[in-house]
């Protein structure tokens, strides 16, 4: 909710806050007789540490999943926490496969992971080059040099071969990266 995606933070805990606000407005969990839900918030500032203390911090005072983060590499951390704590932790944004591919059980994924995404959107590319009649023979890719962005790149890289496009360039660039 700071640091460098501080918006886009904001947009996924108004995504949280709609549907809580509906489901206690029909009633309540009527399996639970009517028992109302609650967010409790907490502020990575998009660092793994600061995440991780703040999904400890919420743990000890009682939740019964942790839902978030919008940072990969504050994920991978705060799944390892779940895990050791049997907390159920629900990955909202963060896509690095490595993530949910360790066989932890406490850690779920509510969106598709950077494979998928990234395959699924080069395949989409080829048809729509070839529907259009406009070739795609050469990408290139720019992209956050953190977990995320080389996870995805690294997909780009590989996939791009499989419907006949070669990468001819990858930038890497820091988030922090003022300009």
């Amino acid at each position: 909710l700071s640091g460098p995606l501080a918006f886009d933070g904001g947009l996924v805990v108004n995504g949280m806050t709609l549907p809580v606000e509906e489901i206690n407005a029909a009633g309540g969990i009527k399996s639970q007789g009517g028992a109302k839900l609650t967010l409790s918030g907490g502020d990575s500032q998009g660092k793994p540490e600061v995440g991780t203390a703040e999904a400890e911090r919420l743990i000890r005072e009682g939740v019964v999943a942790v839902l978030g983060p919008y940072q990969s590499p504050v994920a991978y951390n705060i799944s390892q926490l779940a895990e050791k704590e049997k907390t159920p932790f629900i990955i909202t944004v963060a896509v690095a496969d490595n993530i949910t591919e360790r066989g932890f059980e406490y850690t779920f994924r509510v969106q598709p992971n950077a494979r998928a995404m990234t395959t699924k959107s080069l395949d989409h590319l080829a048809e729509l080059a070839k529907a259009t009649g406009t070739p795609v023979k050469t990408l290139a890719m720019m992209h956050e040099d953190g977990l995320f962005g080389t996870t995805v790149a690294g997909h780009v890289e590989k996939h791009a071969k499989n419907v006949g496009m070669e990468l001819a360039l990858r930038v890497p660039y820091s988030l922090r990266t003022a300009d």
